[in-house]
């Protein structure tokens, strides 16, 4: 009985250490914190890759650059709500989705600032939302371009 409960022991210890490997940013006076987790990864690393290739592309408006960071099919909320089913249609609607509303948010953006839930890892006031799906880290929605 007692080597039963021993490894039950060790195994929930080490699932907060699991846990907090995947905060991005911890609640603060500023922002209610990002634990990757909640929105489904697995571990940081790839989300912290996104963020440093989205921030470099939409600094260059690069189409193609971002045409990869973009998870299909992208919903797009505002005037006229619509989803961006692929590439093609992301690079046609390319400067109505690429507002400087949308390049502001993406260039101010902190990871200390970030916040997270089950929808996914949120930019700037909702503006722009990153989920992760098959592996892979991206834009699932813009909201008002």
């Amino acid at each position: 009985m007692k080597k039963m409960i021993v490894p039950v022991l060790i195994g929930l210890v080490g699932i907060p250490a699991l846990a907090s490997d995947l905060v991005i940013a911890p609640p603060s006076a500023e922002s209610s914190g990002c634990d990757l987790s909640v929105p489904g990864f697995d571990s940081k690393e790839p989300f912290l890759k996104f963020f440093g290739q989205l921030k470099a592309a939409a600094a260059k408006k690069d189409k193609a650059a971002l045409s990869g960071l973009i998870l299909y099919p992208m919903g797009v909320n505002g005037k006229g709500a619509k989803t961006i089913r692929t590439p093609a249609d992301f690079s046609k609607n390319f400067d109505s989705l690429f507002t400087q509303k949308i390049q502001s948010v993406i260039e101010k953006q902190q990871l200390d600032k970030l916040f997270c839930r089950d929808q996914g890892v949120m930019y700037g006031d909702g503006e722009i939302w990153v989920g992760v799906s098959k592996g892979k880290v991206g834009i699932k929605t813009l909201n008002s371009p």
